[in-house]
Formats: structure tokens, sequence, C-alpha cells
């Protein structure tokens, strides 16, 4: 079945409040090194380092007093290149911005009623205070979809937790 047949509905494809890329996620092995790449040669900013293993990065867009860690650019240190993505070399996810946190309820729910494995959440991550869910590709392939919170959301932000610590697995990891 081709991914476009595996997407229709009464022959309609559904379509979702989609308001972009927010964020690449690579794991490197070595995090410094990575860092003084990014912002050394391409002229990121850190928006925010979680030792031992975790930085978030950003284009420069927003003040330095910002208090949360908004990032275009997330980077993770792994011992070594391997094929499990939450801990290998290479790219770790792509994030797509939805409209709402609402929004990331009803597609998170719409794909796991379809199937589709659902790696982590849905939650709110304690860096950004965005909301999300990731979820597999029909390649293995990691995807995001997440939407900012703001004060009207303060239950959801209470659940706030931080990105995985090394030697996380999923679940139904095999």
């Amino acid at each position: 079945m081709s991914g476009k047949e595996c997407w229709r509905e009464d022959d309609e494809m559904k379509r979702y409040n989609y308001r972009g890329v927010d964020h690449v996620h690579i794991n490197v092995t070595d995090l410094d090194r990575a860092i003084d790449f990014y912002t050394g040669t391409l002229g990121f900013a850190v928006a925010g380092r979680r030792d031992p293993d975790k930085a978030w990065l950003n284009f420069g867009q927003y003040p330095e007093s910002e208090p949360l860690w908004y990032h275009n650019l997330a980077l993770t240190e792994v011992p070594e290149r391997n094929d499990r993505y939450w801990s290998r070399t290479g790219l770790n996810h792509v994030a797509f911005e939805l409209e709402s946190p609402e929004d990331v309820m009803a597609i998170g729910d719409d794909l796991k009623r379809r199937g589709v494995r659902i790696i982590r959440g849905p939650g709110v991550h304690a860096e950004d205070m965005t909301y999300h869910v990731y979820v597999e590709d029909p390649d293995g392939n990691v995807i995001e979809l997440m939407a900012r919170t703001d004060d009207t959301h303060a239950e959801l932000r209470e659940s706030a937790e931080w990105a995985p610590p090394p030697g996380w697995t999923p679940a139904d990891a095999d």
C-alpha cells in the first residue's frame, strides 16, 4: 500500500493545521565539538544546555533574556554510531509544528487509531513547554508533532518532563 493510499479517508485526504517545521534534532558523538561547529561555523546561538548530553540551539532570533529554550536545532551526545534512532548519530527526528495543543491531541489520537507507532507522548517538554507526540513513519523515521503552549495551558505545563536521559529506550523497543 502506498503512503497516499494509507492516509486516504473516504477518498479525501485528511488535512491538519500545520504551521511549519519547528526544529531538527541530531545525535552527535561529541557535544562540545558539535556546539562549536554550529555556533562558531554556522552562527547558531545556544538557547540552553543540559549536561551531560543535550543542547538546544536557535538562529539567534530570541533575546538572550528568553527563559525558555526555544530552538531550531537540538543536539544529543551518543557514545557511538548505531542503528537505534534514539541513540545513534545522524538525524534523531523532525518536528512539525501544529496550531495548538488540541491539534496535537487530535492528530495523536487519529494516528494511534490508524495503528501508527507512538514512540513518546503525548506530553510537555520542560525545556520549551511545547506539547508533543512522537510517531514513526513507515520507514522508521521519527516525527514529532508539536505545538507551543502558553499560560492558558497551565495544567499541561505542570506535567512537563525533561528529554529522556542517556540510555533511554521506548517501552516497546526490541
